[in-house]
């Protein structure tokens, strides 16, 4: 368990790698094409081989026991955060092609991504082990909840997509892999390590570069929207902190804290291209994603001394 100073000291290298997007892209060393490259290099192979090693390990019965725990806490964020986006988005004053999005600013976060990366720096491979079963519920949700609030049944779900998601199709081979105690060869398994830790400063810099785009009016447009607000503090402090109901059941703080803090991720980018392909409002979806990212780096770093200091008393 570490105190706050030690976790922004591991989210340091982050930043940097981070900062190295950003600059990469203002200084177009970066071309404009990096941020669909790296978003397809993250999401087809660098994230499923992580997934894939870090899941090759022996069956054993507390394992089992913790992603039973894992997936148990997923669904109550979810049916929390979608309770809660229904009831914002009915007393809130939006277009009709804001609504969808606002919805999605407090229900899906970028767990994939930054989540994986945050989870690796605080626990290694036994973080990208929990959140990989974590985010079952969330990949699940993305591709069928996620482009219903866009459509309303206007366009049919991609089962086919979503079945063969690639996070989700990693994490289905590697559990079977971990089920029937089934091991790789060594020359797989050098080869998935070695491409799966790409994942992390890949993600960042994929974030660095997306932030590089900002412009002055579209800060000053972040500073006044009130709903931009609203959902950015619902998603990355009041959701999250609902996780804390678990804490009665006295957890390891491994296991709970890579919970935790996924479940306190900026808003995912996918919403923008939800938004985009779907008819929803970009420019909203946008000042939403980048909003919740640069406030994320405030409210992490609190919310991981909140957890350490609540642990003191379990």
């Amino acid at each position: 368990m570490g105190t706050s100073l030690s976790f922004i000291e591991l989210l340091l290298p982050l930043y940097f790698m981070m900062l190295i997007g950003f600059l990469g892209r203002k200084l177009k060393v970066l071309s404009k094409a990096t941020n669909e490259v790296l978003t397809q290099l993250l999401l087809y192979i660098s994230l499923p081989c992580l997934i894939l090693s870090s899941l090759n390990i022996p069956f054993s019965l507390p394992l089992v026991r913790a992603i039973f725990f894992l997936i148990l806490m997923s669904l109550f964020q979810f049916c929390l955060s979608i309770i809660l986006a229904y009831y914002c988005r009915k007393h809130a004053r939006l277009s009709p092609e804001e609504e969808p999005v606002y919805e999605s600013l407090l229900i899906f976060g970028n767990q994939g991504f930054m989540g994986a990366s945050v989870s690796y720096m605080l626990a290694g491979g036994e973080g990208v082990i929990y959140i990989s079963f974590f985010n079952i519920v969330y990949l699940l949700l993305l591709w069928t909840y996620g482009i219903y609030l866009f459509t309303k049944g206007r366009v049919s779900l991609p089962w086919r997509s979503l079945l063969f998601n690639p996070g989700l199709l990693a994490t289905g081979i590697g559990l079977c892999f971990f089920l029937f105690s089934l091991s790789l060869p060594l020359t797989v398994r050098v080869l998935l390590e070695e491409l799966g830790k790409t994942t992390v400063p890949l993600s960042m810099i994929l974030i660095g570069s997306m932030l590089a785009e900002l412009r002055l009016k579209i800060i000053l447009a972040l500073l006044k929207n009130r709903y931009i607000w609203y959902a950015s503090v619902l998603k990355l402090i009041v959701i999250p902190s609902s996780l804390l109901l678990f804490l009665c059941l006295k957890p390891p703080f491994k296991l709970f804290s890579v919970a935790f803090m996924t479940a306190a991720m900026p808003s995912a980018p996918t919403i923008s291209l939800y938004a985009q392909k779907f008819g929803g409002s970009t420019a909203f979806s946008s000042l939403g994603v980048i909003h919740s990212t640069l406030l994320c780096f405030i409210t992490l770093p609190l919310l991981y001394w909140l957890l350490g200091y609540l642990y003191r008393f379990l």
